[in-house]
């Protein structure tokens, strides 16, 4: 484990994992470990250095039913809560890229996912 590791075959080993649909919600353990090395296990929320709590799909996974690592992120969990209010404009891109934008695109599919997971958590 004191090898080093080279994030360029770590992220093709991930990729490789999730290159069909995903039978589950379970992310493949390549992922996880590829998305740790990426973010130094942190949170990928600009300027933050929390320890992540959740990994978070970029492109929701009820609408992708994929984990590819590259539309996954590791977040901490008020940052995580932000993303699902739909205030993040270019979520799917470099999380260096993300604004935050005035209001939720409320026609968008991401926002209805997001409406339900609200729902889901305070019910």
């Amino acid at each position: 484990s004191d090898l080093p590791v080279c994030t360029h075959c770590a992220e093709q080993a991930a990729i490789e994992k999730t290159s069909e649909a995903a039978s589950s919600r379970y992310i493949p353990v390549a992922v996880k470990k590829y998305l740790s090395i990426l973010y130094k296990n942190r949170c990928a929320f600009p300027a933050c250095n929390k320890p992540p709590e959740i990994l978070h799909h970029t492109r929701r996974f009820i609408l992708n039913q994929s984990h590819d690592p590259r539309y996954i992120v590791p977040l901490c969990k008020s940052h995580e809560r932000l993303i699902h209010t739909g205030l993040i404009e270019n979520e799917e891109a470099s999380p260096s890229l993300w604004r935050i934008k005035a209001e939720p695109d409320r026609n968008s599919p991401k926002f209805l996912v997001d409406q339900q997971v609200a729902a889901y958590r305070s019910g």
